[in-house]
């Protein structure tokens, strides 16, 4: 079912609130959705509600509610991405497929060897885009990108607050993820292009964060990021930290 993204509006009400006319063009040119049409109202916070098209024009588009407001699931485990800013197309593609897979945060990082400048802005598009397409309930939070000694703040506040901290570690000695994961809110402080300093790694480590291998190929930055995601969803679903595989 088609999703149409209402932030801060409160479907609970009992009048939808207006689509504005980017919405309607949307609907009628590029999904081409017709009168009687149903589809599926989030607010990017949980709330779901079924609604169907009563009028579809350029302009204007009415709709009316087909029942009440359902409140969708998290993804299994609480994920944050500290992720160092990659180049554009990777970094969009990042954004778009964490937020598929239902990360509830990703927080750009600025760090020595970042060569890309933050846009926050498009991101956040991205994001909303993604999930209309998938039909999941939560945004992510994608705040404004931090500085490196404040992600490391970051990071021990995270850890304080009862999370665990992974870094990707390309370090021969370094443990699987599977060994060392555990079922708790899950951060993971991903590099950039030319991975961490050695002096950013060891910061990392010093705040808290478990080195951690994702295999033994060297992974592009995104490929990592959605890896780590996939790979916590699938431990956390299976129930064990130790499954069989080299995970």
């Amino acid at each position: 079912m088609t999703s149409i993204l209402l932030r801060d509006t409160g479907i609970s009400a009992d009048t939808p609130p207006p689509l504005t006319r980017e919405q309607s063009h949307h609907i009628a040119n590029v999904l081409r959705l017709k009168q009687g049409t149903r589809f599926r109202v989030l607010d990017g916070a949980g709330a779901s509600r079924v609604a169907e098209l009563v009028s579809v024009s350029k302009r204007e588009t009415r709709y009316e509610y087909r029942g009440g407001v359902e409140t969708l699931p998290r993804a299994g485990v609480e994920i944050t991405l500290f992720q160092c800013v990659a180049k554009a197309a990777r970094m969009d593609w990042l954004v778009e497929k964490a937020t598929e897979l239902g990360v509830a945060r990703i927080v750009p990082v600025l760090s020595e060897r970042t060569i890309a400048g933050a846009n926050t802005d498009r991101w956040n598009r991205i994001a909303e885009a993604a999930l209309c397409q998938c039909g999941g309930g939560w945004l992510p939070e994608i705040p404004s990108a931090l500085k490196w000694d404040t992600t490391l703040a970051a990071i021990r506040s995270f850890i304080t607050s009862g999370g665990t901290a992974y870094i990707g570690s390309l370090t021969p000695d370094s443990p699987s993820f599977s060994s060392s994961f555990s079922p708790h809110p899950s951060a993971f402080l991903i590099g950039p292009e030319g991975d961490f300093t050695p002096a950013e790694y060891e910061s990392a480590i010093h705040a808290g964060a478990i080195p951690v291998s994702f295999g033994p190929h060297v992974l592009r930055v995104e490929t990592a990021a959605i890896y780590a995601v996939s790979a916590t969803l699938a431990l956390a679903s299976a129930g064990t930290t130790h499954p069989a595989g080299p995970i």
